[in-house]
């Protein structure tokens, strides 16, 4: 465990909304461009759903991380590219089954997570549960793309976990 020392509070902003973190000092730069990749995400939905209320907006930005997330798990070969639809084609063939299976397990994560921050977290309103958990899904992308760099880099005998 890091100490007090090796920590650094950074404040991100998230739809709005700004949520204090206190980070390892090494992973700031992680942190905060996760919230650029959620903020970018955020301001392209708003453009082109200007009538979403703000949660709803969140949620959308949120289930592209929560699905690349799930994929990553679920390590799915068949398609090689990094591109995530936000719905799965409807045409019946065994990719299709394997896609709606990856869906089926993003929106349960996305669920789960948001379910437990409010549990844990009784005295925050639901809006600001959600840039929570959109936030803390855009983390986990930017810290997965980092270790697979630094992997790169250094050879796949180290780990940063």
């Amino acid at each position: 465990m890091k100490s007090n020392r090796d920590r650094q509070n950074i404040t991100i902003r998230v739809a709005g909304e700004r949520l204090a973190l206190s980070v390892i000092r090494e992973d700031e730069e992680i942190y905060r461009k996760a919230g650029n990749r959620l903020k970018k995400k955020i301001e392209a939905l708003n453009q082109r759903y200007p009538t979403l209320c703000v949660d709803s907006i969140v949620n959308l930005a949120t289930f592209p991380f929560v699905l690349q997330i799930t994929r990553n798990k679920f390590k799915n070969k068949n398609d090689g590219s990094s591109s995530l639809l936000l719905y799965p084609p409807k045409t019946g063939n065994c990719f299709d089954k394997e896609l709606e299976q990856i869906y089926g397990d993003a929106r349960k994560l996305q669920k789960e997570r948001i379910s437990l921050y409010n549990e844990r977290y009784t005295t925050i309103s639901s809006n600001i549960i959600s840039k929570m958990v959109a936030y803390c899904f855009a983390f986990e992308i930017e810290r997965s793309e980092y270790m697979k760099k630094f992997q790169a880099e250094h050879g796949a005998a180290y780990s940063i976990l």
